[in-house]
């Protein structure tokens, strides 16, 4: 928390206090991930990338967020601090999951570059749900509701990719 209380001044929150709340894990769906047959499982199908993802509140708003990775002795290492409506989108995400599947829900935040995608992938011991959070506008897979992998997996396969994201 002192790495991004240092570095927030840049990014025009001077000294605006911060509050620290979930830290997820990043994980990344490549294109070659769609190509995959129906029964192959999102956890095999994505990968972790060592990324965390850092909900920060700052004047009672989820409007900045940190990514960061653990270096060798566990410290975390600030790769990324931003004002941003991810936060708030994250948030909500959030709150969907763990509305609709009760109780202690496990939370990745999945990347999909090359749709210019970020999604929620929550979990339980039983059950386990997307919900898009940020899309292009052109992009029909719905955002704010939640959906099975295979059914996420198949509405994303159809949609027109950047031909110029390599990942």
């Amino acid at each position: 928390m002192a790495e991004i209380a240092k570095w927030s001044k840049y990014i025009g929150l001077g000294g605006a206090a911060m509050e620290l709340h979930e830290s997820i894990p990043v994980w990344l769906l490549t294109r070659s991930s769609f190509s995959l047959s129906d029964d192959v499982p999102l956890a095999r199908r994505s990968e972790n990338t060592g990324v965390w993802h850092h909900q920060l509140k700052v004047n009672g708003q989820f409007s900045v967020f940190a990514r960061s990775y653990v270096a060798a002795g566990g410290e975390f290492r600030l790769l990324h601090l931003a004002l941003s409506y991810l936060g708030e989108k994250v948030d909500a995400g959030l709150v969907l999951a763990e509305r609709a599947l009760g109780g202690s829900v496990g939370v990745r935040l999945l990347e999909v570059p090359t749709f210019g995608m970020s999604s929620l992938w929550a979990q339980t011991e039983v059950v386990e749900k997307i919900v898009v959070l940020t899309k292009p506008a052109s992009n029909t897979v719905p955002s704010g509701e939640l959906m099975d992998p295979i059914t996420f997996i198949r509405r994303v396969r159809v949609e027109e990719s950047d031909p110029g994201i390599a990942p």
